[in-house]
Formats: structure tokens, C-alpha cells, sequence
């Protein structure tokens, strides 16, 4: 069963109008006004630095924006492996390792000495 109102006024293309169905909006009409201030500033000019020393401009909401990695500097642009050592985590890693195949070598040297031979 449809609408009894679309049977009043008619289907558009059948001899009903848009406008004459409930709760028509037609397209000249004024919409409520945006609320002021909900966007924050756009700057067209933004000034970003690397910690590379690279500098460039982009479009951002921010005046300035320093960063650690850009496309300057990284190694999939780049295409140059390069190791970031953050608070000194490389060289912590590379001493463990390191430390472990020492052990790893005393524990295997001791084995063979301590097999007695037959």
C-alpha cells in the first residue's frame, strides 16, 4: 500500500510535481548559516624542518613543524639503509649479542673438554 498523499498530488512523471509532496526542498533555498570558528587556521606556507637539516614547505594547520625523518633522509627514498640509533638501543643490541656468542662459544668449548676421551 503507498502513501495516501502521492495518491493526491500524483507521481512525478505521471502528473505530479515535486513540489506539491510533503517535505519538499527546493533548491533555492537558503541554508542555515555555519557555525563561526570550527576549523582551526589553515597555513598555505608551513615551514618544516628534519633533524637532518633538511627544510621544505607544505600546506599544514601548524606554523612550523619539526620532524626526525623526511623524504630527504629516508632510506626508502632514499634507498640507503641507515641505522637510527634512538638512545643508544644499536649499540646495547649489538654488546648482547655479542655477550651470547661469547657464552655460547665457552659453553661449547667446555663441553669438548670436559668429554673424556675414550
Amino acid at each position: 500500500m503507498s502513501h495516501p498523499m502521492l495518491h493526491e498530488v500524483g507521481l512525478p512523471g505521471k502528473g505530479g510535481r515535486w513540489e506539491d509532496l510533503p517535505n519538499h526542498r527546493p533548491h533555492g533555498r537558503v541554508k542555515p548559516a555555519m557555525k563561526a570558528d570550527t576549523h582551526p587556521t589553515y597555513h598555505p606556507a608551513a615551514k618544516v624542518a628534519c633533524a637532518c637539516g633538511s627544510t621544505f614547505t607544505t600546506g599544514s594547520t601548524m606554523e612550523e613543524m619539526h620532524v626526525e625523518i623526511c623524504s630527504a633522509c629516508h632510506p626508502y627514498f632514499t634507498g640507503k639503509q641507515k641505522l637510527l640509533d634512538s638512545a643508544g638501543r644499536v649499540d646495547r643490541f649489538k654488546k648482547r649479542a655479542e655477550r651470547t656468542q661469547v657464552a655460547a662459544k665457552k659453553r661449547t668449548s667446555r663441553a669438548t673438554t670436559a668429554a673424556p676421551a675414550a
